[in-house]
Parts: C-alpha cells; structure tokens; sequence
C-alpha cells in the first residue's frame, strides 16, 4: 500500500494543478482516499493512458495477475507489468 501511495503522490505532483500550486492538505488527500482519482491534464495534455498513471499501472498489473505487493518498490513492479504489456503487445514501443 505504501509503494502505491508514493507512486500516486509521484504521479499527482506532474499534473497541471499540482505545478500551479493547487495540491491537496496531505490528511484530506488520505482520508479522501485521492490515490484513486482520476487526474488531470498533465503537461497540458490529458492522462488517458493507463501507463500514465500509478492506478491505472496497478490496474493493468492486476489484470495480469501481478500484484504490487510482491515487489518492494513501485518502480520494480512498473517495470514487470510493463514487461507483460509488452509481451501481448498492449504498450506502445516508445513508452519507457
């Protein structure tokens, strides 16, 4: 769970509204359970692709049965359901 919260907050803090100094009070972010929302438009352009964002990773790794859990920091486990994607052809090349 922690290794997605940091993921989240890494992922929010690259939106537009977080750059413009709009970022949410660290207990009504937790307690609103804002990991899981939906973000906005990062870099000006909206994140509609799963592998933009920290949920929508977690998302496709449970789809293939890869949980976060077994990896100790999100990174490793980016990195193992990126892998998979790959492998059915599902992530495009040029993402890294």
């Amino acid at each position: 769970m922690t290794n997605r919260l940091i993921a989240a907050v890494v992922t929010a803090s690259k939106t537009d509204q977080w750059k413009r100094g709009v970022i949410p009070h660290p207990a009504t972010w937790l307690n609103g359970q804002r990991w899981e929302d939906e973000l906005g438009p990062i870099n000006g352009k909206p994140a509609k692709f799963w592998w933009e964002t920290a949920p929508g990773i977690e998302a496709k790794g449970l789809e293939y049965g890869i949980s976060i859990e077994n990896y100790t920091a999100f990174p490793y486990f980016r990195s193992a359901v990126f892998a998979e994607a790959r492998k059915r052809s599902e992530l495009p090349q040029e993402v890294k």
